[in-house]
């Protein structure tokens, strides 16, 4: 009887454990939605590529220091931007933003 209980118990904790993560994550995917709603494409140009970082866990890629040029040709600077390739100085690729805030994150693809 007392061995059913546990039994029992251990089957309600992985349920539960399960919904919660399901519940999880579609509650982020709805906040991604939201925070990426007000990105907008851009053309981008790497100005600057620092070197990349070494730590007791690995080599991270380097970060960089771009050029943002949307639509109307107005341009500014992003610093520290983490795009997750391998890209140059003076390579040109589509970058997304956020225009009406200077620390919004820069990605090169918006999750779907």
């Amino acid at each position: 009887m007392e061995k059913n209980k546990i039994i029992g118990l251990v089957c309600l904790f992985v349920v539960l454990s399960a919904g919660y993560t399901i519940y999880d994550y579609f509650q982020k995917e709805a906040a991604d939605k939201e925070k990426y709603k007000s990105y907008i494409q851009a053309k981008a140009i790497v100005y600057q590529k620092s070197a990349p970082r070494v730590s007791r866990y690995g080599t991270k890629a380097g970060n960089y220091i771009i050029t943002i040029v949307d639509a109307q040709g107005k341009e500014s600077m992003r610093a520290n931007c983490d795009l997750g390739g391998a890209y140059e100085v003076n390579d040109t690729l589509t970058v997304y933003y956020d225009p009406n805030k200077a620390t919004s994150e820069v990605v090169t693809e918006i999750p779907k």
